[in-house]
Order: structure tokens, then C-alpha cells, then sequence
């Protein structure tokens, strides 16, 4: 029980930071959603079936799906107390939602019905290269033919040591998160350290086509401090 309440504080206080950071926009989220949902109105006038990985609150995919046609909406976490709170934001939304408190990996392997689109935002970097890829062979056979998979990812720029980039862009990053209070800044910079394994863009591009994606598009660069892209990546079209 002392350690359940002990996972709670830590998910508490992680999310009072990384809420600090997506309500003030430091990682340009709302351009994101405008690039996605200008992509999804292009390719998809039908219903769409949306399977989002590390969904968190699935604050972004709520407000997105809600304006379009969506046929289903299935959320996938680790955490339950982030699945709480996307419940209760994906509620009365007039399409089939349903949630799973699993992997990424296993619930791509596991899927029954394949999806039309595939959303990751800021969770892929996590994982190690062989995690990395292992996830993008299975995410291409959980999508339909013509389907897409998006990222928000961070980028390290060529040629670059991830620690020596990292420990480059630390100040700037402080000043950036300003709307942080130090030991805020602090605990998320040691997870970031700890935690963080960002591909190049070339390496990113490269794992979506070596598992089988026909084409990446590159939609957006958020410049700095920390380099991030919006790539979505295609499968072939159905014959």
C-alpha cells in the first residue's frame, strides 16, 4: 500500500511538471496538432480507427478526434493513473474508445483489427535502438494498407555524443523552462539524462524504412533548444 502511494506522488509530481511544460507550449504541441490533423483531413475523409502509444492523458488526440470522423480511439499506457486521467478527457466523445495498461510493443503484437493511423509523441526515445526497431517492424503490420504512423520525437543532430550534446544544451534548456521551479528543472534534467536516447533524423527515417514504412515525411523542426521532428511515415497504398 506505502509503496502505491509512493508511485502516486512520484506520477503526481512528474505530471504537475510536464503539464507545466505543455500548457505553456515549450514543446510547440499545438503546431503538432494543427500539422497531424491537416494530414489526417488530407489522407482520411472516412472514419478513422486512431491507436495512440504512451498516450499519457491523450489531451492532444481528444481534442483532435473530436473534429473529424473517427470510428474508434484505443489508448495504450504503462500507467494507470495517466489512463485515469484519458478517460475522463476522452469521455462522451460519440465514437468507440476503449483502453489497454500494457507495453507499446506487446499491444501493437497483440492487436485484432489493424489501424488507420499509429500516434507516438515524445515516447519512442526511451527505448534502445533494438527496442526502437523491434517497435516500427510492429507497428507497420498493425496498420492497414494506405495507413500512417506519426512521431513527435526529439532529434540529435549529426555527429553528435548524446551525453556531450545534452550537457551542451542543459542551460539553455534551464532558461527555456523557465515556467519550472528549480528542483523541477533538476529532477527532469536527471531524467532526461538518464532516460533519453534520441535518434538522428537520418537514424529515425531509417528505422521506419528498414521495417518495411514506403516513405518518411518530415512536417516540422522545433529548432531549440531540444531538436524535435513530426515525421509520419507511410505504408503502400491498398491495390
Amino acid at each position: 500500500m506505502a509503496q502505491d502511494s509512493n508511485a502516486a506522488d512520484i506520477f503526481r509530481f512528474e505530471w504537475g511538471i510536464y503539464r507545466k511544460i505543455t500548457a505553456a507550449d515549450l514543446f510547440r504541441h499545438s503546431e503538432v496538432s494543427r500539422l497531424l490533423e491537416r494530414e489526417l483531413t488530407r489522407r482520411f475523409p472516412q472514419p478513422i480507427r486512431f491507436l495512440e502509444l504512451a498516450c499519457g492523458d491523450a489531451s492532444l488526440a481528444s481534442t483532435l478526434l473530436r473534429r473529424r470522423p473517427t470510428e474508434s480511439y484505443r489508448g495504450i499506457d504503462l500507467s494507470s493513473l495517466a489512463l485515469d486521467l484519458a478517460r475522463a478527457n476522452m469521455a462522451n466523445t460519440g465514437f468507440d474508445v476503449c483502453f489497454e495498461e500494457t507495453d507499446m510493443l506487446s499491444a501493437l503484437e497483440g492487436l485484432r483489427e489493424p489501424a488507420d493511423v499509429i500516434w507516438c509523441g515524445l515516447s519512442l526515445h526511451h527505448l534502445t535502438l533494438a527496442g526502437k526497431q523491434s517497435l516500427f517492424s510492429a507497428a507497420r503490420n498493425a496498420l492497414k494498407p494506405g495507413g500512417i504512423m506519426g512521431l513527435y520525437e526529439p532529434i540529435l543532430p549529426d555527429q553528435s555524443e548524446r551525453l556531450s550534446f545534452m550537457d551542451k544544451i542543459a542551460e539553455d534548456l534551464r532558461s527555456a523552462w523557465g515556467v519550472l521551479a528549480p528542483s523541477e528543472f533538476d529532477h527532469m534534467w536527471r531524467h532526461i539524462r538518464q532516460f533519453d536516447f534520441p535518434e538522428t533524423l537520418t537514424g529515425w527515417k531509417s528505422l521506419g524504412l528498414s521495417a518495411g514504412f514506403t516513405d518518411v515525411l518530415d512536417l516540422y523542426h522545433l529548432a531549440s533548444p531540444m531538436p524535435c521532428a513530426l515525421l509520419i511515415y507511410e505504408t503502400p497504398q491498398p491495390s
